[in-house]
């Protein structure tokens, strides 16, 4: 029987305080990202239930 060997390592981050603030730049550009697209889909989706509830019942548009 063959055993494999798992190995874990852990790494701190320790950044100077320009980094901290770049980091925090983009974790803040990242969120925005997100939501904007996520406010997109979810308009694309109410636009979609609104087209086709005209036209036949959609029971997932509910």
């Amino acid at each position: 029987m063959h055993r494999e060997v798992l190995r874990a390592f852990k790494f701190a981050l320790d950044p100077t305080p320009s980094q901290v603030a770049a980091l925090a730049q983009h974790a803040g550009a990242a969120r925005w990202a997100f939501n904007y697209a996520l406010a997109e889909k979810v308009a694309a989706h109410v636009t979609a239930c609104r087209w086709l509830s005209r036209r036949r019942a959609t029971p997932w548009c509910s």
